[in-house]
């Protein structure tokens, strides 16, 4: 079935990358592991007629423990990224996207903090036009960093889509709807309320919330004035446009967003700190760079 919808789907051009979920050879090996610190166990505690007595059913287990893998690992989880789109499979179905499918793109970062590191969940959700759900990608942002780069890959190329008709109606003086934000030629609009370009001072993308920030502003208004990342589509379309608003009305960009460190449309993207420590030192560093 894969390959039938790979050859009547030529737009996908050549392979780029592909992931697939490494789960049951983890669990195969670890059981690999098991039996032969079994087996090197009982050598010293069983004479050699017992000791090949066990090992013959042992030997049976481990060949249907390998025939479960194999047939595990074939209906596992594939995603396979090529230069037009992308071919999904898992034990339910197959499906091949193409970037020009992608219409919207919402990422939601959950953080949790310890004494010693930043942990995030992440959820990739990518819609089409009439606001379909084409793919759902869910995953630990510490443990599974070749899906994260998988998910990153797909947002990329589809916001690569999306970024010149973005930029055409942004330079005609339509609006250009990002979820909660909004932008134009005047401004941003969140909120219900229209904020001037001259009256911003800096924009910061974190790895959970936008803050915008306008001259006379507090800190303490600044860090509240927000706008949660999981309200707002098309992140890094919407990051390249604030970017040709930044270079026309002159104010900051600091980009902590996940995807912050990586090249998009050719262009590398401003950089910015990682966020690290607790949320209160995070606020911290936040302020010593807006002083």
């Amino acid at each position: 079935m894969m390959d039938q919808q790979l050859s009547s789907h030529h737009a996908l051009g050549s392979l780029q990358k592909t992931y697939r979920d490494q789960g049951v050879w983890i669990v195969f090996l670890v059981f690999v592991l098991i039996t032969i610190f079994s087996l090197v166990v009982l050598l010293d505690s069983l004479d050699s007629i017992w000791y090949f007595a066990f090992l013959i059913p042992m030997v049976l287990l481990f060949m249907l423990v390998l025939v479960w893998a194999l047939h595990r690992d074939r209906i596992s989880l594939r995603i396979c990224v090529y230069e037009g789109g992308l071919v999904y499979q898992n034990r339910h179905e197959n499906k091949v996207i193409l970037w020009s499918d992608i219409r919207y793109i919402r990422h939601k970062a959950v953080v949790s903090y310890t004494s010693y590191s930043v942990n995030m969940e992440h959820t990739y959700v990518f819609r089409s036009r009439d606001g379909e759900t084409l793919l759902t990608l869910e995953f630990d942002g510490t443990w599974e960093r070749q899906k994260r780069r998988i998910a990153e890959m797909i947002e990329q190329a589809a916001s690569a889509m999306l970024y010149p008709p973005a930029l055409a109606a942004y330079q005609q003086g339509q609006d250009c709807l990002f979820g909660d934000i909004t932008l134009s030629l005047w401004g941003v609009s969140y909120g219900g309320k229209l904020t001037p370009w001259h009256e911003v001072k800096a924009f910061t993308m974190l790895l959970q919330t936008i803050h915008i920030k306008r001259f006379g502003d507090s800190r303490l208004k600044w860090w509240f004035q927000q706008v949660p990342l999981w309200r707002v589509d098309n992140v890094e379309v919407m990051r390249k446009l604030i970017e040709v608003a930044a270079s026309t009305h002159h104010f900051k960009i600091q980009n902590w967003h996940s995807s912050s460190n990586r090249t998009f449309c050719g262009v590398p993207p401003v950089r910015g700190s990682m966020l690290s420590g607790s949320p209160s030192q995070a606020y911290l560093n936040i302020c010593q760079r807006q002083t």
